[in-house]
């Protein structure tokens, strides 16, 4: 399934207002906003797989099996919507002001402010 017109410009609409709102570096240290600034061009420009794995891997990582590289999977995820893989609330990013009940998470864990 190719994604419409109007899919595309919502969902590049929807990446745009998680940029503003993300966290803006995960629990690994990866940068969520320059993660969802890739997908939104892959999205908007329609880039190809191959265009892709020229920008985000190097040579080697091209011969071999794709190693762990957060750039090229994040591109490639926003190829993967466009082709009709999933539905576009997979690749948003937690909202920064989100707060975790993590007691529900962790029973007994206690944190204070």
């Amino acid at each position: 399934m190719i994604r419409s017109n109007q899919e595309i410009i919502e969902a590049v609409r929807l990446l745009e207002n998680n940029l503003e709102t993300c966290q803006p570096v995960s629990a690994l240290g990866v940068d969520n906003s320059k993660q969802i600034m890739i997908m939104i061009e892959v999205i908007s420009m329609d880039h190809a797989q191959n265009w892709i794995d020229n920008k985000y891997l190097t040579f080697p990582q091209n011969m071999r099996e794709k190693l762990e590289n957060t750039e090229w999977r994040t591109a490639t995820d926003a190829r993967e919507w466009l082709d009709g893989e999933f539905e576009i609330e997979d690749l948003l990013y937690p909202e920064g002001t989100v707060q975790k009940n993590w007691s529900s998470i962790f029973p007994g864990l206690s944190i204070k402010n």
